[in-house]
């Protein structure tokens, strides 16, 4: 949960470098 901003733009292939939230959500 580091960058929450992103766990809803886990769609966006603007952030590749944060798997993390899109493996969280």
């Amino acid at each position: 949960p580091t960058v929450p901003t992103f766990t809803r733009k886990e769609r966006s292939p603007s952030r590749p470098a944060v798997p993390t939230a899109t493996a969280h959500y």
